[in-house]
Order: structure tokens, then sequence, then C-alpha cells
């Protein structure tokens, strides 16, 4: 089983591979990373299995739209979300900071009101 993303904006998983409106169980995103379960009869289409508001659905999808996933997914816990300093500015005030970001441009002070 292999791991493939989404390479268009949004994508329909189908309960057969047939292009009618009866068929379509969802629709994928971008970027959005399936397994690969299986060809299908048809030719061009895969039977895939995909997360869809948290729950594993299988079904099939025109492979053409998709691409190797070749790097691992993210997912909520690996995320890394860039560190926040916070430095003293004024020793007098001990609520008085500055916020320091990792881009320059967005540093400020926060004073209180």
């Amino acid at each position: 089983m292999s791991r493939f993303r989404v390479r268009v904006l949004s994508l329909n998983l189908r309960s057969r591979p047939e292009v009618v409106p009866s068929t379509r169980l969802a629709v994928l995103s971008e970027g959005q990373v399936v397994e690969r379960l299986a060809e299908a009869d048809e030719p061009d289409w895969w039977r895939i299995a995909a997360r869809v508001d948290g729950s594993r659905v299988e079904g099939f999808v025109a492979h053409r739209f998709l691409e190797p996933a070749s790097e691992p997914v993210p997912t909520p816990s690996t995320l890394e979300v860039p560190a926040v300093h916070l430095e003293k500015t004024e020793p007098i005030s001990p609520v008085s900071a500055r916020v320091v970001l990792p881009f320059p441009s967005a540093s400020r002070t926060v004073r209180p009101k």
C-alpha cells in the first residue's frame, strides 16, 4: 500500500469508478494524503482510503490527479511552531516586556494599560 497526495484543488472520492453525481462520497482537498489500496477494474482508477471528517473512507479516484507522497505528512502533534521569547525592556516594570518573534519586523513592546 502506497501513500499519495491529491495534486489538484479538489478531487471527488467516488463509491465506484464512474463519474455520475450519485457516486460522489466526498471531496478531497489539494495536498490531502490518501492510501492506495488497489487498482480498479476500470483503467485509470484506483481504490483508495482517505480520512474524511476524522473517519477512514474507502472509494475510487482517477489516479492521474494523485502524486507520490514522498515526505512524511505533518500531523498536528508533529507540526513545528516557532518559539516566542519574552525579554524585559524596562527593569522598573515587571509587566512590560518585548515580544521577540522569529521575524524582526513583527517584534513589538507590550505595555499594560
